[in-house]
């Protein structure tokens, strides 16, 4: 187990049911333990794919109960979906490819680091 979490590279959390996201808070910590225990400053970069609330939960318990992102990044699952694009009275422009809100660069950093070819969602319900 310690080698898989040393070697992990990201996670992807869809929606906040308990059944996805309860041992995020001990996976992370466990990370940074096994990284300061390897003699490592700190963690490896970590790409933690979450939606908006969730990454303002982990990033409040993170600076007032226990660092836990160290060198973790949060993607926003929303910025990952789909959306339609709109003309300047936010109507839906037809046929328009559908666009993700995600920073084009910064999402190819992210899938070259997990070794994917494309990163992409939609919402959950």
């Amino acid at each position: 187990g310690e080698e898989i979490l040393l070697n992990l590279k990201g996670m992807f959390i869809s929606h906040q049911h308990a059944d996805h996201h309860m041992g995020i808070l001990n996976v992370l910590l466990a990370r940074q333990e096994l990284f300061a225990r390897a003699g490592h400053a700190e963690p490896d970069l970590f790409y933690l794919v979450v939606t908006e609330r969730y990454g303002a939960f982990l990033t409040a318990y993170h600076a007032k109960i226990q660092p836990l992102l160290t060198n973790v990044e949060l993607v926003k699952c929303e910025d990952l979906c789909r959306h339609p694009q709109r003309d300047q009275y936010l109507f839906e422009i037809p046929g328009a490819d559908k666009i993700q809100l995600i920073d084009q660069e910064y999402k190819q950093k992210v899938i070259q680091h997990l070794g994917f070819k494309d990163l992409a969602t939609c919402k959950a319900l």
